[in-house]
């Protein structure tokens, strides 16, 4: 690899990725946005340089929190047990009523990437943010996408 093949990380870059692989997805005003495994993903690249990629997930059903604490352990273990992607809760509603799960992993990409970089890195996170998603929110009681 040469640091000729190496380019900075766009999101016309990340669809044509997606489109590569016929995905379906579309604009979102932070980024892209499509469903995976039933899941809404949002394909980002953040910061102040936007210089991070990230692929932000959420599931699609709202967890039921009867015992909070109960959930948060489960969340926290899930994060002491793996690198990525890192996983939360988050309320939303109207009186922040409904709990959400989400899953992201970042990767800083200040530096450029080659094209099979960038697909290794979506690729990977893709699989990891949906498994994430799957996994978790039907053991904390959310309904399985449909």
């Amino acid at each position: 690899m040469s640091a000729d093949d190496v380019s900075a990380v766009t999101i016309d870059r990340v669809a044509g990725y997606l489109r590569e692989r016929g995905y379906g997805f579309a604009p979102s005003p932070a980024g892209l946005a499509g469903t995976w495994d039933g899941h809404h993903l949002w394909l980002l690249l953040q910061g102040p340089r936007a210089d991070v990629l990230q692929v932000r997930g959420r599931a699609v059903a709202a967890v039921p929190v009867r015992d909070r604490v109960a959930v948060l352990r489960a969340l926290n273990d899930w994060n002491r047990a793996r690198v990525w992607p890192k996983v939360y809760l988050r309320s939303e509603g109207d009186q922040a009523t409904e709990h959400v799960l989400y899953a992201e992993l970042s990767t800083d990409v200040r530096h450029g990437v080659t094209d099979a970089q960038l697909a290794a890195h979506l690729g990977s996170a893709l699989v990891a943010v949906t498994a994430a998603l799957n996994d978790l929110a039907p053991a904390l009681g959310a309904a399985p996408p449909r």
